[in-house]
């Protein structure tokens, strides 16, 4: 018995020879394969830019995003830090703040009671604050304060959010001098 093999039904000089076909590209336009090196890496250059552009847009839209006064003074800013709680520590001021929150739009009543290490009302002083809350921390509001009775202050500015106010506290008698950041606490009631 034979065995028969099937015949093709191309004849063998017909056939597409595929490798050849992509050198025979290749040489062509050996411009494109020298094109695609140097390309990919600026491509990606590109998309980094990209990137980085949308994101410092939408970082300077954004009512949240805050840069501190002193942030490039580095060591310099720390060093001050340190000079201006000591001091702090030596007038032996202890201000403390109480917040009268009012609904959003009327003006909330800040009270600043400042106290002496022997817990005797500093009086005479000028009380003044820049208020702001912390999800908007661009929006700073100045507040400047009245003694209503000794070592007791009073300040009004709208706070229109609940949340965390930071408060940055100047308290100023003759050459004393007090300088601190605080934060209050702002939850009104639902009113149900």
């Amino acid at each position: 018995m034979t065995t028969h093999e099937p015949t093709p039904t191309t004849h063998p000089a017909e056939r597409f020879d595929y490798e050849a076909a992509a050198d025979d590209r290749a040489l062509a336009n050996p411009r494109s394969s020298r094109l695609v090196w140097p390309g990919l890496p600026l491509m990606l250059l590109a998309t980094i830019v990209v990137v980085d552009v949308s994101m410092l847009m939408v970082a300077s839209r954004d009512r949240s995003f805050a840069v501190a006064e002193d942030y490039k003074l580095g060591d310099a800013g720390w060093e001050a830090k340190v000079a201006r709680r000591e001091a702090n520590d030596a007038t032996g001021w202890i201000p403390a703040v109480e917040v009268h929150a009012a609904a959003p739009g009327l003006p909330s009543g800040i009270v600043i009671r400042v106290a002496d290490r022997d817990g005797s009302l500093v009086a005479d002083a000028a009380v003044s604050a820049e208020v702001f809350h912390h999800g908007t921390a661009s929006e700073r509001l100045a507040v400047t304060f009245e003694e209503l009775a000794p070592g007791v202050y009073q300040g009004f500015c709208d706070l229109p959010a609940d949340g965390r106010w930071g408060v940055d506290l100047e308290v100023v008698r003759g050459e004393e001098r007090w300088i601190d950041r605080t934060e209050f606490f702002v939850m009104r009631g639902t009113g149900g």
